[in-house]
């Protein structure tokens, strides 16, 4: 996970939390239902219905992009990721070792494939470990609450 975190770094990326979005362009809403609706229908296709984004779990598919899994030379294969991810996991990628003469070379798909694998699990790890802290917060209140009487009445359905 610090290899990761380490790497954003060097590539000149900040936490998520610091990003500052406030000179991004406002976003044209007709616009951004169409590109929701071929993105969906994409994914449609691909047999992948009610997907997120494993970086940070944004369900908003008119911000998804397709990911080549083992790069475009190595492999056609995609996968859908929202467009900051998608841009970290590619910048960070380029940091990796650098590809080989032969993109044909069972090697080198086997190796690069590899190693997108990698950062998707990187990236998944870091999203789950938001998660987890959110869940541990929650579930520590609704005891919280439990200790105080709360609930006493319900009964979990059987």
């Amino acid at each position: 996970m610090e290899e990761f975190e380490r790497k954003l770094k060097q590539a000149g990326f900040r936490a998520r939390r610091d990003h500052s979005w406030a000179k991004t362009k406002p976003i044209d809403p007709k616009r951004n239902a169409a590109k929701a609706r071929r993105v969906a229908a994409r994914l449609k296709k691909m047999g992948l219905v009610g997907v997120v984004c494993i970086g940070c779990g944004s369900s908003d598919v008119s911000t998804f992009q397709f990911d080549h899994i083992a790069g475009r030379k190595y492999d056609p294969t995609l996968w859908p990721l929202c467009e900051k991810c998608h841009e970290e996991k590619t910048y960070v990628l380029h940091l990796d070792p650098p590809q080989t003469e032969n993109p044909n070379n069972v090697f080198a798909v086997i190796g690069r494939w590899l190693l997108n694998l990698i950062a998707y699990f990187d990236t998944a790890i870091r999203f789950l470990q938001e998660v987890k802290a959110q869940l541990r917060i929650f579930a520590e209140f609704l005891l919280d609450l439990a200790r105080r009487g709360y609930g006493d009445e319900l009964v979990f359905p059987t």
